[in-house]
């Protein structure tokens, strides 16, 4: 009886959902140098910390298309969001917007650069978000492999806003699908000053907002430049206690199974 009980507590210790947290786990406030930043693919932009320690956006006016992106790489949606239940934030990106152009600061999600300048393999975005002429529309151009559609123009909380993100912090809550829906992500909320401004919705047995694995950064367009501070990366990490929980029952399962043999 007490192997039993022993085995019985060590499954349920395996198959319990395991608990996670929200971990910042990427941070920049532009106080150093520029070493969290892959500068390879910037193709004629420039980047640069200003006197007031802000990452700098100087995009070329020739329009080459380039990006710059984080050098952490986030693992993928589906693995972050197996580690929350439904409907929880698994990924959150924030940053404060100093100063935009038009149409500029598209936010790049799980970046793999091409071959070319104007190429990006496997890439979401979502953008405009650095735009003080209001926008924030999903990017969708057919260089990106199942770039968001987040609907028609100024449609309130459908992926679109008439606000400027300029002087204001901007955040972005990748939010867990419902069991059985077939996807990872369910919504991306936008937020200005911790105000959900706009979202965008995932219809069900839909992948247009889920990612692999891959660096994080922006993509730099036709002279669109912009200045951020404060860039940071969250996660869903699973907590210490939950750990712990599945090693007990991998080892009382373990234990249990040299006793029988």
């Amino acid at each position: 009886m007490k192997k039993v009980i022993l085995t019985s507590i060590a499954a349920f210790a395996l198959v319990t959902t395991t608990q996670a947290a929200l971990i910042q786990t990427f941070f920049d406030d532009f106080s150093g140098d520029l070493s969290q930043w892959n500068q390879t693919h910037l193709a004629g932009s420039g980047i640069s910390i200003n006197g007031s320690q802000q990452l700098v956006v100087d995009a070329d006016q020739n329009d080459p298309r380039g990006m710059v992106l984080t050098t952490y790489s986030t693992p993928s949606s589906l693995d972050l969001s197996n580690l929350v239940g439904d409907e929880e934030i698994y990924m959150r990106i924030s940053f404060d917007v100093i100063s935009g152009s038009t149409h500029g600061g598209e936010l790049l999600i799980s970046a793999t650069p091409g071959s070319g300048s104007d190429s990006a393999v496997g890439t979401h975005t979502l953008s405009p978000l650095a735009d003080p002429a209001g926008g924030g529309r999903g990017h969708g151009h057919g260089r990106y492999t199942g770039s968001v559609d987040a609907g028609p123009s100024n449609s309130g909380l459908n992926g679109t806003s008439t606000q400027s993100p300029v002087g204001k912090n901007v955040r972005l809550d990748w939010i867990s699908s419902l069991l059985g829906e077939g996807q990872a992500t369910r919504r991306v909320e936008v937020y200005y000053d911790n105000a959900l401004e706009f979202q965008f919705d995932e219809p069900v047995d839909a992948s247009r907002l889920e990612f692999s694995g891959g660096p994080v950064g922006f993509y730099l367009l036709l002279n669109r430049d912009f200045t951020i501070d404060n860039f940071s990366i969250s996660e869903a990490i699973p907590e210490p206690g939950s750990i712990a929980l599945l090693g007990c029952g991998a080892l009382m399962l373990a234990a249990a199974r040299r006793r029988r043999s």
